[in-house]
């Protein structure tokens, strides 16, 4: 995932894609690829049947979202590129700050969790689907 500037890249003999901010591109690692231009990016490498999501998330100051994590298989990452955020459960809040990653995985409990913005924060969702998930 493109984190700032914008990446032309270009898997040799399949596809070419030109990529910006929040912008994703998947692909196998034995590919032949290359890249072009000047970018910060954000990267989430799996193995085997593992599966994986990012998706991109611009918050104002003091704005929130709400998810329900509910799949014992799956591992929920939370990364804050830009500005800071908290997470709360119903057990406890944590204060991530820029730069700051936090891995949730809650095994067979059902966890509601708040994700507010402190500032104007820009942050990464990643979901890691383990197999049987």
């Amino acid at each position: 995932m493109i984190l700032e500037g914008s990446l032309k890249i270009e898997h040799i003999g399949r596809y070419s894609k030109n990529l910006h901010p929040f912008a994703t591109d998947s692909f196998k690692g034995d590919w032949e690829t290359r890249g072009f231009g000047r970018a910060t990016d954000f990267n989430l490498m799996t193995t085997g049947k593992v599966r994986c999501s990012l998706k991109g998330k611009s918050l104002k100051s003091g704005t929130f979202f709400e998810l329900r994590l509910v799949n014992p298989e799956k591992i929920v990452g939370f990364y804050s590129f830009k500005g800071a955020f908290t997470f709360e459960t119903g057990d406890e809040t944590i204060t991530l700050n820029e730069k700051d990653f936090l891995i949730a995985n809650f095994g067979k409990k059902i966890i509601q969790a708040k994700i507010t913005a402190l500032e104007e924060t820009e942050l990464i969702v990643s979901n890691v689907y383990l197999p049987g998930g």
